[in-house]
């Protein structure tokens, strides 16, 4: 059984993904579009610069250095600090060093600021920010998710993979797919159980979409270090027993639309059974292109 929802309050998430800081001069490389590393230090104190100000917590998600060095961890950490924000992040595969089933140090270090919400959950404004741990095997990677999760309403579920597969979706516009948990239906099955409304933040895909499978709404965010080098801001607005969440996002920078699933700004709301999306409207319909 879920807890009471709030009468009204509104809750404002700063949300970036997949930055990639590299040091100045690093090659840029490529996944379905360029992958701009050097320029990603520059992508990041943009970002910040643009979402300071209009945000209530800054929620990073994953794959925050391109090769897990702590130099790079360094300067995002100095930066963030540099916003006065409250920072929640979850690790991605990029910020595991080489042959270790574990994130890097620096992001589990009380000294950098940030907070990794646990399994039980961070209550914050109008939200539980909550998440799994991420670990890597020679297979791939496993979220391990704790069953008991918090009943506070809504649940804001942070995680670098998506816990609905979007592969299809990716495949269907002759995109590269970034892969899966090795867990990933566990970890949607333990979400759906919940029963209560979830509103899954991930990465990972470099694709801007999203999905709905009942409880769950899962917001794919775009990545900054490639197109459409997103900075989002995702408004959770309580009312009643009803839940509006809001995205809109800012492009740091030109790039090819093909990864661009979802228009800049979405509406989505909970009526207290299911999920439905108020504007669905990509920018390939804006330009004629579908």
């Amino acid at each position: 059984m879920t807890s009471p929802l709030p009468t009204r309050s509104r809750t404002r998430l700063g949300v970036l993904t997949d930055c990639h800081l590299a040091a100045p001069g690093t090659p840029d490389a490529r996944f379905n579009n360029p992958v701009l590393l050097s320029q990603s230090r520059k992508l990041l104190t943009d970002a910040l610069s643009w979402l300071t100000g209009q945000v209530d917590a800054l929620v990073l998600l994953g794959d925050l250095a391109q090769s897990a060095t702590p130099d790079d961890y360094d300067y995002l950490f100095a930066q963030m600090a540099a916003t006065k924000l409250p920072i929640y992040l979850v690790p991605g595969n990029h910020d595991f060093p080489p042959d270790s089933p574990h994130p890097a140090a620096a992001l589990r270090s009380p000294s950098n600021g940030a907070l990794v919400p646990p399994p039980t959950g961070i209550s914050f404004g109008t939200a539980t920010l909550t998440s799994g741990d991420l670990t890597a095997e020679p297979e791939g990677f496993r979220l391990l998710v704790d069953g008991n999760l918090p009943a506070s309403t809504p649940l804001v579920w942070l995680s670098h993979f998506p816990v609905l597969s979007l592969e299809s979706t990716v495949h269907d516009q002759n995109l590269r797919y970034a892969g899966d948990l090795l867990n990933r239906a566990e970890v949607e099955r333990t979400l759906q159980e919940r029963r209560g409304p979830v509103v899954a933040l991930t990465g990972h895909l470099h694709v801007r979409g999203h999905a709905i499978a009942n409880s769950v709404l899962q917001l794919n965010m775009g990545p900054l270090v490639e197109s459409p080098h997103d900075a989002s801001v995702v408004t959770i607005d309580v009312h009643g027993n009803q839940i509006t969440v809001d995205r809109a996002t800012h492009r740091l920078a030109d790039g090819d639309n093909a990864t661009i699933f979802d228009p800049e700004h979405t509406t989505f709301d909970w009526d207290g059974t299911s999920w439905r999306a108020l504007s669905r409207r990509t920018e390939h319909q804006r330009d004629g292109n579908s």
